[in-house]
């Protein structure tokens, strides 16, 4: 007892700079083993927890991160001039890109968070399925898609996020997509994420070019951002929005070349936001699930917030509605 009066009074004579040095001390050793900077381990198969696995990423460790990444994972498709043009001739992001990017954003998470689920998983992927029947789409150009969902998001963690994922949790994004792709009856998808990277930069050398199509679905998706903000802004948004742009997708929608300052210091500012959260941030107790919330009478479903507007927060959506008009007839559950 005397010992620890004797700490505290030692404590209290320290000065403001040297207390707040001790207590930042003492945080970060004790985080330093918390369930978000190290990560959880299973002692079971990776085949049997894949979507477990997949779940803490998106509720707890990264969930903006892989948002982001997914949206950014849509966006890179625009620089294939045999998908650009199919998106611009549906005319779909010319008539409402916010519903567009949404509704997408939407089927995904419905079989990402509720895979097993057969009200949700099983009928997001069969509404998929029926809108791309309605077009006639190359399985190379699926496989690139279904690529960049699988590559961006282990991308944006390695490059901003607090922590790089182990290897386990590169295989779980992967085998997600994997099967996702396979319900989709996409062909010829590599065994391993190192398989499918370099089967997507190969793909991209031969495709990845500069159309028309390119710019114009590009710009529609720029414009969803854009929007939410005041037209004063909207040159410096483009401007940070370039610099996250690589290269070859620059090129194949025409975009200018990033200021360098300004690249380096978007990438600084990203780069510390991980360093922050590593160091200060409480782990995410609570997981962060927007469609957490189950349907309501109606059998509706209601998001509860949105990167971009929450066009469904009042009236909800079901499954089967989301994406075009057409074609509803066929979604159905399906394992």
């Amino acid at each position: 007892m005397g010992s620890a009066a004797s700490l505290l009074a030692a404590f209290k004579a320290y000065s403001l700079s040297r207390k707040i040095a001790i207590v930042l001390g003492v945080y970060m050793l004790v985080l330093k083993d918390a369930p978000n900077y190290k990560p959880r381990q299973y002692g079971e198969p990776l085949d049997q927890h894949t979507y477990k696995l997949y779940m803490i990423l998106i509720e707890h460790e990264f969930p903006n991160l892989v948002l982001v990444s997914t949206e950014f994972a849509l966006f890179k498709t625009y620089s294939i001039p045999t998908i650009s043009k199919l998106l611009r001739n549906t005319g779909e992001f010319r008539r409402n890109g916010v519903k567009r990017v949404e509704d997408t954003t939407l089927l995904l998470q419905e079989y990402a968070y509720y895979p097993h689920k057969p009200e949700r998983g099983p009928v997001a992927i069969n509404r998929v399925n029926d809108i791309h029947g309605h077009y006639k789409i190359s399985n190379d150009d699926f496989l690139y898609t279904l690529a960049q969902f699988m590559i961006q998001p282990v991308e944006w963690i390695k490059l901003y996020g607090y922590r790089p994922l182990e290897k386990h949790e590169e295989e779980a994004i992967f085998m997600l997509y994997k099967v996702m792709g396979e319900k989709m009856n996409i062909r010829d998808i590599p065994d391993t994420l190192e398989e499918v990277e370099k089967w997507a930069k190969d793909y991209e050398k031969k495709c990845q070019v500069y159309a028309e199509s390119n710019a114009h679905v590009g710009e529609y998706t720029v414009k969803v951002v854009t929007d939410l903000i005041p037209s004063f802004l909207h040159p410096a948004v483009r401007a940070l929005m370039y610099t996250l742009i690589p290269q070859g997708v620059r090129v194949a929608l025409d975009y200018p070349e990033p200021n360098p300052l300004l690249s380096l210091i978007m990438g600084g500012l990203l780069r510390s936001s991980g360093w922050f959260i590593r160091l200060f941030m409480l782990p995410r107790f609570v997981p962060l699930n927007r469609l957490k919330k189950g349907p309501d009478s109606n059998g509706r479903y209601r998001p509860t917030y949105s990167p971009f507007v929450n066009i469904y927060g009042k009236d909800g959506y079901k499954i089967e509605e989301l994406g075009p008009t057409f074609g509803k007839s066929k979604t159905a559950n399906a394992e």
